[in-house]
């Protein structure tokens, strides 16, 4: 049987193979990339201004249905001035991938655990933008 202190050395073990792939690495590059650029970080800090300032309107009983309208469209404005922004498309691209590869990692781990095949492979890429292409996980797109 093994020890709990033997499960999260594994664990830790796991974190570290993790932090040193190449999804990681390239999320790391372009989220410090997206950080060190003054133009995207200046409009990330209206952002959050703008969502503050709704959310503190709409959470005032009295609040003005105009003015919040305007800072709704203030927040969606900065929101798709950024999306746009190749710096912040990069970091987005990035962090997905780094997510669809732990996302994998779980599910093996999953596997592993309770053989349960349904909370990984095809079910679960078939469901998600793109389907089963690019997908390490089950096969099913070679199959």
């Amino acid at each position: 049987m093994t020890g709990l202190n033997e499960v999260f050395r594994r664990a830790q073990a796991l974190g570290e193979a993790l932090s040193d792939t190449r999804e990681y690495l390239d999320m790391r590059e372009a989220e410090e990339a997206a950080n060190a650029d003054p133009a995207v970080s200046g409009m990330f800090s209206r952002l959050n201004a703008s969502r503050l300032a709704l959310t503190s309107l709409m959470e005032s009983p009295d609040s003005d249905s105009g003015a919040v309208r305007l800072v709704a469209g203030r927040v969606e404005e900065l929101q798709n001035t950024l999306a746009a922004l190749p710096l912040v498309t990069r970091r987005q691209e990035t962090r997905e991938a780094f997510a669809g590869l732990v996302r994998q990692v779980n599910q093996t781990l999953s596997f592993i655990v309770s053989g349960d095949t349904t909370g990984g492979g095809a079910a679960s890429c078939a469901g998600r933008a793109g389907g089963c292409a690019g997908c390490a996980g089950c096969g099913a797109a070679r199959d």
